[in-house]
């Protein structure tokens, strides 16, 4: 038979069919929220330092302290996770500016929602008072660590779900096997009923229509015995009729000629 052809495959590509789609639905929507809950999280970190930094240097960037901006930058950009800190004033000059230098050299852009999350996660955050714009505070935040922590996550989840569809392909393997050998039984038994003596090798169809034919095989088998038995008993009826006609005959012979 087939490989192609036969129930187990047909148990194995059904179950892989479901499980892959199954497990396509459950990554996805574990990865979607843990992007969407970790891009949240560290844009409202992101904004959560601004908004203090602004706060606390807001005076200085309006007298233009250099010396005491430079400090609160270097201070900023100490602190685990920042990758640059950048002060400029209303008309884009730098004012002061901390962290690494590969990160400094990095235009501005601010992350949109539904964007992967870069290595560098930009932010800015404008300085006015009074209706004027007085300059501007940006900060990026390093997050090579956590996207590598993501796409890590990505593939162990991946090979999770590989070894779920491994088993549960294997399982199908084994109750396809026991399912198509209780199947192969008893088409072999219903052969030896028909007496046709043929291996099970079925030319096209899986197990079940196999069995279907030889079932139907048997029936038709069956319906011909009962045929050629109605002509038989038929033809004794016929024949027990004419022996009874002829024995009613003589007995009507014998019993005129002693009458006689």
């Amino acid at each position: 038979m087939k490989w192609r052809h036969s129930l187990g495959y047909k148990a194995v590509l059904g179950i892989g069919l479901v499980e892959l789609t199954m497990l396509a639905v459950m990554l996805w929507s574990i990865f979607q929220f843990i992007e969407t809950s970790f891009s949240s999280e560290i844009d409202r970190h992101a904004r959560s330092i601004v908004d203090v930094f602004v706060a606390v240097a807001s005076d200085d960037v309006v007298s233009r302290n250099v010396p005491a901006l430079r400090q609160y930058v270097e201070q900023i950009a100490a602190t685990p996770g920042t990758a640059f800190v950048r002060i400029t004033d209303y008309q884009g000059v730098l004012l002061a500016q901390a962290g690494d230098a590969q990160a400094l050299m990095q235009p501005f852009r601010s992350w949109q929602p539904g964007e992967a999350l870069p290595d560098v996660f930009m932010t800015r955050q404008d300085i006015g008072r009074a209706g004027l714009d007085f300059g501007a505070i940006e900060v990026g935040l390093d997050l090579t660590d956590q996207n590598a922590a993501l796409l890590e996550l990505r593939h162990k989840s991946l090979m999770l779900g590989l070894i779920e569809m491994t088993l549960a392909a294997f399982i199908s393997l084994l109750l396809g096997h026991f399912v198509v050998t209780r199947i192969a039984r008893m088409v072999s038994r219903v052969r030896a009923m028909t007496a046709t003596g043929e291996a099970f090798d079925p030319v096209s169809g899986d197990e079940l229509n196999t069995l279907e034919a030889e079932l139907e095989r048997l029936e038709q088998m069956l319906q011909w015995q009962r045929r050629q038995q109605r002509e038989r008993i038929h033809q004794l009826e016929t024949i027990n009729g004419h022996c009874q006609r002829k024995l009613a005959s003589q007995t009507s012979s014998i019993l005129q000629s002693h009458g006689q």
